[in-house]
């Protein structure tokens, strides 16, 4: 899926976004919640969000996407679909990508960008 971003970054005359471990860490855990208990959202029914807990500071800005599918396959036709309007902003210049399965067998998928103000 970053490869598939990148390409369109790309296409668009826009810098590539770099994938870091600590992104890729809390898009898997917001992932692992989702799927762990049972709901598909931004915000918990605990309300906590996606970056609860994570170590993002202020004067920095995110987007996070959350997508839902029966099959990984088709996140590749929903992430090149919705790439106009999200992935393809100039602000961002890192993203983390997290992925967890749940009990009825769907993947969870969260995708954070990242950049500062």
């Amino acid at each position: 899926l970053s490869n598939i971003i990148n390409v369109m970054r790309l296409d668009a005359d826009l810098s590539e976004l770099q994938r870091t471990a600590e992104l890729d860490a809390t898009a898997a855990t917001w992932s692992t919640k989702m799927a762990d208990e049972a709901f598909f959202a931004s915000v918990s029914p605990t309300g906590e969000n996606i970056i609860s807990g994570s170590s993002l500071q202020p004067g920095t800005m995110y987007q996070a996407s959350i997508y839902e599918s029966n099959a990984i396959a088709g996140f590749e036709d929903t992430v090149r679909e919705q790439g106009s309007s999200i992935f393809l902003q100039e602000k961002f210049d890192t993203m983390g990508i997290g992925l967890a399965l749940d009990s009825r067998g769907f993947v969870k998928l969260t995708i954070i960008l990242f950049g500062r103000l």
